[in-house]
């Protein structure tokens, strides 16, 4: 790769990082290494309401932004069912009353 080239790709490269980590605040995003060579694309959990799982890890950047928007998707899900947890149990709670 030339040094044009490499300056490019580096360029594009931190433009999807920084695309991604706009668009998923509640995560770092990072790339995963396999020597000093990237290899893959990494979100690690910050916001415990972004996401479900610690850490994500794709091939690719676009991998990664439709695996952390199932993880927000998730999220909402689980919380949807803690909010229908807590109304049976208040209605229960009301109903011995």
């Amino acid at each position: 790769m030339s040094p044009q080239q490499h300056a490019v790709h580096h360029t594009t490269e931190e433009q999807r990082l920084d695309a991604l980590q706009s668009e998923f605040p509640g995560h770092r995003i990072w790339r995963t290494l396999c020597g000093d060579v990237p290899k893959g694309w990494a979100a690690t959990l910050i916001d415990p309401l972004a996401g479900v799982s610690p850490t994500v890890i794709c091939d690719r950047a676009n991998e990664l932004r439709d695996a952390l928007r199932r993880e927000k998707q998730a999220r909402h899900a689980a919380d949807a069912d803690t909010d229908a947890d807590r109304a049976d149990e208040d209605s229960t709670r009301r109903a011995a009353w």
